[in-house]
């Protein structure tokens, strides 16, 4: 059924919400804050993107599998210039044109 309506999997598509969200905060498109313990890099590589964020390491698999550590993880793994997008619009089209 989901090749039939060119749907990807629930697992991509999960994803790409979490990334759109994290957008949107980072950008301030919803009222939602990214929390104070959340930090970027004193120093990003030449192969990633500015809006990159420390990797938060996490003891337990309930924690590593939740929302904040998970994503930031994927969000890190973006293209450089399609971490850089600020538009949502242009960020969610760009993103799913991707395979994530």
């Amino acid at each position: 059924m989901l090749e039939q309506l060119n749907w990807p999997p629930l697992q991509q598509r999960r994803k790409q919400k979490r990334l759109i969200t994290v957008d949107k905060a980072i950008n301030n498109s919803v009222p939602i804050e990214i929390p104070e313990y959340v930090q970027r890099p004193s120093y990003t590589g030449t192969r990633s993107h500015s809006n990159t964020y420390i990797e938060i390491r996490a003891h337990y698999e309930q924690y590593k599998n939740s929302f904040i550590p998970r994503t930031i993880i994927d969000w890190n793994s973006l293209p450089p210039d399609l971490g850089q997008i600020s538009a949502a619009d242009d960020f969610r089209d760009r993103l799913q044109k991707i395979t994530v």
